[in-house]
């Protein structure tokens, strides 16, 4: 369905069923908010192509809905999203702020993002979703294509957390999910491939294979930028990341992390690839996290699938070797239906299997 010329006043709120059957909207452009200002309800298989805002934003905004809560988002898409935030206000991709909603099958394959701002204040900003938040808030499979760029052009102290996926994970869980967004940044807020700032949230089974670029003034990191863990069952747990980071280091060499640029614990299985930033941490434990090959990660599957069955046997996934050749470097293990692994043997079993 394509839309016309009439320019789109967002639902104000939206608490029912939504069903999309696979309906593509293409060329809406919205006048503030998002498609959907607030929704505490189920909006499913749908996607948005060509989104665009009338005018800068100026206000908490997001392509599908500025603001979700206690709400299932599944199976929808944004492609081609263009926008300018100019305030310190959230912004997502596909989500403004998440409260205790679920984000299941969701990706935003291309666009840009303009982190303009100006003024005082702090807010977060991501790929898919800009803030995350509340124990039972999850987004599970869902991912950041290579074709989404975040730009953040000037030193403003109005951007707290930017993140590929996720600006700030505040006690959220993501599961199952991976950003190939490009950070081109020169600004004073924490930037991570993946999530911005991570406070105790759980994060399972994700990687990050895109880039960071520009100058940098606080933390920054190729899969968190700032990971802060004090509850025992928070984990960032079975991840990697082979961010490509090519920066300016304007912060110092205690805030530039090849993994996560501060860290205090909770972290395990681990891995990064990189050969010019080599330092998992820029400051805090290193414990879990290791420099590794691309060859020598596909050698971790097992272990790390072995975390991710320990963490949440019912999670669904598991980690293979990506066979293809044209992504494979960047991109050595990819996620797939949850195969389980057997009990001993190592390497000699292969995938696995019943003995």
């Amino acid at each position: 369905m394509i839309w016309g010329n009439e320019l789109w006043e967002p639902i104000s709120a939206f608490g029912g069923v939504f069903e999309g059957n696979g309906v593509t909207i293409r060329n809406l452009q919205i006048a503030n908010k998002g498609f959907i200002a607030t929704n505490t309800g189920t909006i499913r298989n749908l996607t948005l192509e060509n989104v665009s805002f009338s005018a800068d934003i100026t206000e908490g905004a997001g392509a599908l809905a500025a603001e979700s809560s206690t709400s299932v988002i599944q199976n929808c898409t944004v492609k081609g999203v263009t926008v300018t935030v100019i305030k310190p206000v959230v912004f997502g991709g596909l989500i403004g702020r998440n409260a205790e909603g679920r984000i299941e099958g969701c990706q935003v394959i291309s666009g840009t993002i303009n982190l303009n701002l100006s003024g005082a204040g702090n807010s977060n900003y991501g790929g898919l979703v800009g803030e995350h938040f509340n124990g039972t808030a999850l987004i599970i499979n869902s991912y950041v294509g290579a074709d989404v760029t975040i730009k953040h052009p000037s030193n403003s102290s109005g951007a707290s957390c930017v993140g590929g996926l996720v600006g700030w994970n505040n006690s959220g869980k993501v599961k199952g999910c991976y950003s190939l967004a490009k950070l081109e940044v020169s600004c004073s807020g924490q930037v991570g491939g993946l999530i911005g700032a991570n406070s105790n949230g759980t994060v399972l089974a994700c990687y990050v294979a895109g880039s960071i670029s520009g100058t940098i003034y606080n933390n920054t990191g190729g899969f968190i930028a700032q990971n802060t863990i004090n509850n025992a069952d928070a984990t960032v747990t079975a991840c990697y990341s082979t961010t490509q980071i090519n920066v300016t280091n304007n912060a110092g060499s205690n805030k530039l992390g090849a993994f996560v640029a501060s860290n205090s614990t909770g972290i395990n299985q681990c891995y990064f690839v990189g050969e010019t930033v080599t330092n998992s941490v820029g400051s805090g434990s290193v414990n879990g996290i290791s420099k590794v090959t691309a060859t020598q990660l596909k050698d971790k599957k097992r272990q790390m699938n072995l975390a991710i069955e320990a963490k949440d046997p019912e999670f669904g996934f598991s980690f293979k070797v990506n066979e293809d050749a044209g992504t494979n470097i960047y991109c050595p293990l990819i996620l797939q239906g949850a195969v389980k692994e057997p009990g001993f043997g190592g390497s000699d079993f292969g995938d696995g299997g019943d003995i």
